[in-house]
Formats: C-alpha cells, structure tokens, sequence
C-alpha cells in the first residue's frame, strides 16, 4: 500500500541495537516481494512469479495468508500448498502473511482513537488486521497461521502484518513465536535486534487517484532508493490488471538488475546480516 505509516511499534531506540540504513556488505540486494497468496489469487501469483523470472528476479518473498477473509483457506492437499511447496524447493521464500488478511475477525479490546479508524476504513479497506491487537490477541492468530504453514510442509522464517501495520504487542508476538524477521513498510527488522532502513515501493490501485498517485510517488522513491543498497518492491495480486503499473514495476526492476542489484529474499537479507555478526 502506498502512503504514509500511522502504525505503532515498539521503540526503535529501545530495542533494535543496529539501526543501518545501508546493507552491510558490496553486494546491493533487491527484495521482490509477491503480496496476499491465497487459493484465490493463486493463478495471479502464478503469473507474476513467471513473469519474475522472466526479468531475472530469481529469488523473492511469498507473502501466504492461511485464510484469506474467512473464505480462501490454505488446504495441504491444495494447490496453492503445492505451489507455495515447489516454489520453496525453487529457492524462493514463503512468509507468513497475517491470519485472515482482515481486521473484521479480530477482537482486541483495544479501543481505536481517530486516526486508527481512519487507517482501518479508508487506508487499508479493513484489513489492518495487526494493527490494534494486543500481544496474546497477535500471538494465537500467529500461531494458528504458522501452524496452517507447517501443515502445508512450509517453513516460513518471518512475518509480515497485512498493510504493515503492528502494534507493539503484536511485534512482541512475532518474536515470541521464535520468527527471524518482519517488516514495515519503511524498514525490516530481525529478532537479533538489527533494523535495516529501506522504504518498500507499492502501489494502490484501488481507485484512478490511487493509481495516478502510485505512478508518480513510486518514480520518485525509486530515485532515493535505489542509492540504497537494498531496494524493496512489493507486488499484489491486482497490480497487474493496469498497464501502466505493470510497465512501470517492470521498467524499476529490469533498471535496478541493470544498475547491479541481486535478487534477494527477506531471509536471504537476515542471514546477510547474521553472517556478519548482526
């Protein structure tokens, strides 16, 4: 989603030992990530991992929701499952997602104050499903999902909240559940403590202003982040159905390979860092 952040988390300078706003290392990495993989939007996936291959991006994230809406549940015997399965054997990553990729299911006993209301309806047309959760509300439904994923054979090492919003209780939760790494839409962070500063590119389609808004924003970010040594594009399901936006996701990625950016995934990122003592 493009825009600002109005989520909360925890105090960066109170927990994150390692605030680096540049990769450590020569090597400059981009992240592709493909958003909201479900049974649903699983042909769509399909086609953009394809077409991720096509340019040369042979690593990127998997963002899986195990019950997209209530109604798209990931099934073992599935084929969504078995994809998720061969793209890991492929070399690429699966995240967790989320649980249903929408606010409506919560219950959270954490009353909205102006702005977060705005976020929930508007910003994120109801799917901010982390955003107010407190950390034994986040910790059951994170659990239920990884559950869902270890019974479909996946293995995934992080997690990422539905729009990038997670309240400090819920990011309190995606590491007591022994994850490696999450991710907001202005930075990554690991479970050693190590917060990498890079501002993911995404576009919101959802309406023309929206998409007219996204072309421009993500041109002028793409100039600041790719003097960055990780450049961050996210990629949903409906992005595509717009010929501008798919040109223009096109045209930043092939500029970043050609520019000397490897395909990299979010764990590939952790383990980067890890290795270098992080």
């Amino acid at each position: 989603m493009m825009g600002l952040y109005f989520g909360k988390s925890i105090m960066l300078k109170e927990v994150y030992k390692k605030d680096i706003r540049m990769s450590l290392g020569a090597t400059k990495r981009l992240v592709v990530s493909l958003h909201d993989v479900h049974p649903g939007s699983l042909p769509r996936i399909k086609e953009q991992l394809a077409w991720c291959r096509r340019l040369g991006v042979e690593r990127v994230t998997l963002f899986a929701v195990p019950n997209f809406h209530g109604q798209a549940e990931l099934e073992p015997s599935g084929s969504c499952a078995h994809f998720l399965r061969e793209a890991e054997k492929a070399g690429h990553e699966v995240a967790l997602h989320g649980f249903y990729h929408s606010s409506n299911f919560a219950v959270t006993g954490v009353a909205a104050h102006k702005m977060q209301g705005w976020c929930e309806g508007v910003y994120t047309a109801g799917e901010a499903e982390f955003y107010r959760l407190d950390e034994q509300t986040a910790s059951g439904l994170i659990n239920r999902g990884l559950e869902a994923l270890h019974a479909c054979d996946l293995r995934p090492r992080g997690f990422v909240a539905p729009a990038w919003l997670l309240s400090a209780g819920a990011e309190r939760a995606v590491w007591a559940a022994g994850l490696e790494w999450t991710c907001l839409v202005n930075d990554v962070r690991t479970a050693r403590g190590v917060l990498l500063r890079s501002r993911s590119l995404c576009w919101s389609v959802r309406s023309a202003w929206r998409r007219v808004a996204s072309l421009v924003w993500n041109e002028l970010l793409f100039q600041i982040m790719n003097k960055n040594s990780v450049l961050r594009i996210s990629i949903h399901p409906p992005d595509f159905s717009f010929r501008m936006i798919n040109e223009q996701i096109s045209r930043l990625i092939e500029n970043a390979l050609a520019a000397g950016f490897v395909a990299s995934c979010y764990g590939g990122l952790v383990t980067d860092h890890r290795v270098a003592g992080f």
